[in-house]
């Protein structure tokens, strides 16, 4: 389980991901993988891995939470124990879980566990994929979460629509 101490001062692995200067000169801002006004310039994200992103990974949130699980592969974590790891708050880490258990990418074993458990391998080869383009082009990733339509938002957008007769 984890450490109580080393959660109270290691900060949170959403916050890195997000944060981190790309450290070279004369790179954008966003790293070399972000283009101008933050888009991306890059193609590195696969069609299936871009899909996977817009129906299972919805926010940098998610991200992290499904990564730090993957990481804990062996581990069963109770909710409260995620919150405190990742520094969110109990309703932010319970949707999370809902969502991945309903892309099949995490369960509950006993009362209140969730685990890492992929449905099928090619979900697992998803997140692998996914967590080794987060580590080389986190801003690719990123760009890719944040830009993907998520229906509540559309459903908003789409109560404006004016339709012609």
């Amino acid at each position: 389980m984890p450490d109580a101490r080393r959660a109270a001062v290691t900060p949170p692995a959403c916050l890195l991901t997000i944060a981190a200067p790309s450290g070279r000169s004369g790179e954008p801002a966003g790293g070399k993988d972000s283009g101008p006004a933050g888009t991306v310039a890059d193609s590195s994200i696969s069609d299936d891995l871009a899909a996977f992103i817009r129906a299972s990974v919805t926010s940098i949130w998610t991200l992290e939470l499904l990564l730090f699980l993957k990481r804990q592969v062996g581990e069963a974590w109770t909710v409260d124990h995620l919150v405190r790891e990742l520094r969110g708050s109990r309703l932010l880490v319970t949707d999370i879980i809902a969502s991945l258990q309903r892309s099949g990418l995490v369960v509950e074993e006993g009362e209140g566990m969730f685990r890492y458990r992929p449905a099928s391998s090619a979900a697992a080869d998803l997140v692998d994929r996914l967590e080794r383009l987060s580590v080389e082009k986190p801003m690719t990733v990123r760009n890719a979460i944040v830009s993907a339509p998520h229906d509540k938002v559309q459903v908003f957008a789409d109560a404006f629509k004016v339709k012609k007769d």
